[in-house]
């Protein structure tokens, strides 16, 4: 079956085999050594025998692989987006470095030595197969270890239809994959989506965002979305909306050599040798066909953009040509969605105050947020999202929930270390229009007049009664009351024409009639928060010595400023207050000494500070202020300077 000859200084190990195809061949293999040849020629027969003999074949990786990506596109049916991703990962990553090794001569050693050519390979070093001319500042920036980790499952189902081929006996590949250096998505929390939706003045943009918000749509889903997939009056006139499209920007090659079947439809192309087309598709996966409900915020802002689609074609009928989808051009033409992300980035960019995230970073910030108003409710949230699996929304955005177990720790910190061991008494719930609580108003959610109603009412262009709304405390002020109504008057400012002003234009009604008045404002960077910034002449800012207000100031700092450049060039800082200081702990301390390292050159810090006592927060259940509840403690003590401090820089 096999034999030994010796050839000058080697020895040669002869065959007899059958290809794939059955024809008789004859091979050789030489040595060095006579023990080499011999053994080799033992495993020979041992495989001739027992039909595991390899056959011999020529093949190259780069042949191999543009044999598997038409077999493996078509039996998984591919999306464009993916067949081309699939192509641009050959044409650049593997067969400018092995495309031109024979699959059967590859080892692990290889394939590991391949693996870190490319950790230190730039990107863009090859783009369809040709190498590029780099500036030095390209060159730094190397493939992320994401990349790597794409190439070595790519290479891995490429190479077990090789085994499959009986091209190779084992995939030569490394037992474990590339490590992949996970860097943490930046999201926003709930109070920086909602206030940065309130900054956005293109209304196409605007609904986009909001629907990625609230609905953790992908921007290929929202782009999807046609009038008919609107039903306003289902889920008892909640309304809803079904996703069972997606429009993608393709390749048209890529196209062409793909299931027509998965392509719903193809815009015509709007210039002329396009490589590309905008089409319809199916969706992600099959768990991507979903029912979502609609906000009421959000069903009145997709009403008003079917009016305004109306309104668009009655202008120019002539020119107008309907595309059929929810998202369209003055003209019907489509909305692309590079034309949404352009418009989203020039938005980024004149809005730095905000943390800078990509528009999908929109939808992580949306799961994110559902899966803690959820309580974790994985079942439910994958719903909304559409992941295949509960266990894919999981590993996606599992990670994203230490702010909530940071926050517990700082309460931990906060409250453990400093318990008064007296009976202390029980405290409400901090809800909308705490304050009028801790003034006495035990009931504000019944209270018949409230800031609400007043603001609303200059909403709808109607003038306030004289004093209405207003409550004269025995302390000598007076005050006007808030409630959890407040919350939803956030949302409704949305759509209002100079919602900045509606608290301004009160403020400037009755701002004669007082000496101070002073503006109680969420902790939030909501609308709400905006109308105070814009009605008042300066602001304090409370800061408490603990991580995650510090970490919130430089924003509202920011916030600040852009509405002293935009809407109110009087408005000034007037400096920073600590609160709730507990003066034990180092940890108090040096937050202090970082705020005042970070800003005492530029903004004033109250020398006096509020510190942290059990007896100030009881006066929210006596309704009474720290001067009748406690007027010879700390804390009221900690505000007459305060008061005193405000009073020398008045003058």
């Amino acid at each position: 079956m096999a034999s030994i000859m010796k050839r000058g200084d080697s020895y040669s190990v002869r065959y007899k085999y059958k290809d794939h195809s059955g024809k008789p061949c004859e091979g050789w293999e030489s040595f060095k050594t006579k023990k080499e040849a011999q053994e080799r020629k033992i495993t020979v027969e041992k495989e001739l025998l027992d039909g595991t003999f390899l056959v011999p074949d020529t093949m190259t990786v780069e042949e191999m692989l543009y044999k598997w990506i038409p077999i493996q596109s078509t039996k998984h049916k591919w999306s464009p987006k993916t067949y081309t991703q699939s192509v641009a990962m050959v044409q650049n990553l593997i067969v400018p470095y092995i495309g031109k090794r024979k699959v059967q001569e590859l080892r692990t050693y290889d394939i590991e030595k391949f693996y870190a050519t490319l950790a230190k390979t730039p990107c863009g070093q090859y783009v369809h197969g040709v190498k590029q001319p780099l500036t030095e500042k390209q060159k730094k920036r190397l493939l992320s270890s994401t990349s790597i980790h794409e190439v070595h499952t790519l290479l891995k189902t490429a190479f077990s239809y090789a085994v499959e081929w009986d091209l190779i006996h084992k995939i030569p590949l490394p037992r474990d994959a590339p490590k992949v250096n996970i860097e943490e998505r930046t999201i926003w929390d709930e109070k920086t989506m909602l206030a940065a939706l309130q900054t956005i003045e293109n209304p196409a943009l605007h609904l986009a965002v909001h629907m990625s918000m609230i609905l953790s749509l992908r921007e290929g889903e929202i782009l999807g979305l046609q009038p008919s997939d609107l039903d306003f009056d289902a889920a008892d006139g909640h309304g809803t909306i079904s996703v069972s499209k997606t429009m993608q920007r393709a390749n048209k090659d890529a196209l062409e050599k793909l299931d027509p079947n998965q392509v719903y439809h193809t815009f015509p192309d709007r210039r002329e040798g396009s490589k590309s087309s905008l089409i319809l598709k199916k969706p992600k996966t099959k768990k991507s066909n979903r029912v979502l409900y609609m906000t009421k915020p959000l069903k009145e802002e997709l009403l008003a953009w079917l009016e305004k689609l109306k309104q668009d074609e009655q202008n120019a009928p002539e020119k107008y040509s309907n595309c059929g989808q929810l998202f369209r051009l003055p003209d019907g033409l489509p909305i692309a969605p590079e034309l949404l992300t352009k418009w989203y980035r020039q938005w980024r960019s004149a809005h730095p105050e905000f943390e800078q995230i990509v528009f999908h970073g929109l939808r992580h910030s949306s799961a994110t947020y559902q899966l803690l108003q959820s309580e974790g409710d994985f079942k439910s949230v994958q719903g909304n999202t559409g992941h295949a699996t509960a266990a894919v929304l999981m590993d996606t955005y599992a990670h994203t929930q230490d702010k909530p177990r940071l926050e517990l720790t700082e309460k931990i910190e906060a409250n453990f270390y400093s318990q008064d061991l007296t009976p202390a008494a029980p405290q409400p719930r901090q809800t909308q229009g705490s304050m009028a609580v801790s003034l006495g108003i035990q009931e504000p959610d019944e209270l018949d007049e409230t800031l609400v109603n007043i603001m609303e009412k200059l909403i709808n262009d109607k003038e306030p009664e004289p004093g209405e709304g207003i409550i004269h405390h025995e302390e000598g002020v007076d005050f006007i009351p808030a409630n959890i109504e407040l919350a939803g008057l956030e949302t409704s400012l949305v759509n209002v024409m100079s919602r900045e002003m509606v608290l301004r234009q009160y403020i400037c009604g009755i701002k004669k009639q007082y000496d101070y008045i002073l503006i109680d404002c969420m902790p939030s960077l909501g609308m709400i928060t905006i109308n105070a910034l814009v009605a008042a002449d300066r602001v304090l800012i409370p800061v408490e010595a603990a991580y995650l207000p510090v970490k919130g100031l430089q924003q509202l700092i920011k916030t600040i400023g852009r509405v002293h450049r935009k809407l109110n060039p009087e408005l000034s800082i007037m400096g920073i207050l600590f609160t709730k200081v507990d003066r034990r702990t180092n940890f108090a301390k040096d937050i202090a000494a970082q705020i005042r390292e970070v800003y005492g050159n530029k903004i004033h810090i109250f020398a006096n500070c509020i510190p942290m006592s059990v007896r100030a927060a009881e006066t929210t259940a006596e309704g009474k202020s720290i001067y009748l509840h406690d007027p010879k403690g700390i804390v009221a003590e900690g505000y007459h300077y305060l008061t005193g401090e405000v009073l020398d820089d008045e003058e």
